[in-house]
């Protein structure tokens, strides 16, 4: 899906958060994952956050600085001044988890489009061996992966 919805602001956020102090991990490592974020560089740096500091390293602007060397999609953001600029630009730090949440309820939105889009397009169809019953099926298998409590009661109104 090339479009759908999102937060630039709370990816931002919540990855500036980050950068400033790596501790605010541990409180979305939880409910963030890199796929949830819209933005493929954000996917790209958050999962390089989550390295460097698994692997017991400290992960800020400077240390994430040769992941922008290495991969075409961050080197098109620039340099070492974007990640200087998520960092400089965070709002929050205790609102981190919220920002978080945000950013999977957006990401719990796009699946619930694509959902959407694969029923109607099997119920227009009519090929389903078993008609609505194997449409229904697929529904379930496919929404069953979108976990509607992890973001309740996190969100900010953004």
């Amino acid at each position: 899906m090339s479009d759908g919805p999102h937060s630039r602001e709370a990816e931002d956020q919540v990855l500036g958060c980050l950068l400033i102090q790596n501790e605010v991990y541990d409180r979305v490592v939880g409910l963030l994952r890199p796929e949830h974020f819209f933005f493929e560089a954000h996917r790209i740096i958050y999962a390089a956050i989550g390295a460097k500091i698994a692997a017991g390293e400290l992960a800020n602007p400077i240390t994430l600085k040769p992941n922008f060397d290495q991969h075409p999609a961050l080197s098109a953001h620039g340099d070492f001044n974007y990640l200087a600029t998520l960092a400089a630009n965070a709002a929050s730090i205790q609102d981190a988890e919220a920002y978080a949440a945000a950013v999977v309820d957006c990401a719990n939105r796009r699946q619930l489009i694509e959902t959407a889009d694969i029923i109607r397009a099997m119920a227009v169809s009519g090929t389903a061996p078993d008609g609505s019953t194997d449409i229904l099926a697929a529904a379930q298998s496919i929404m069953g992966g979108i976990d509607p409590g992890a973001t309740k009661d996190r969100m900010l109104s953004l």
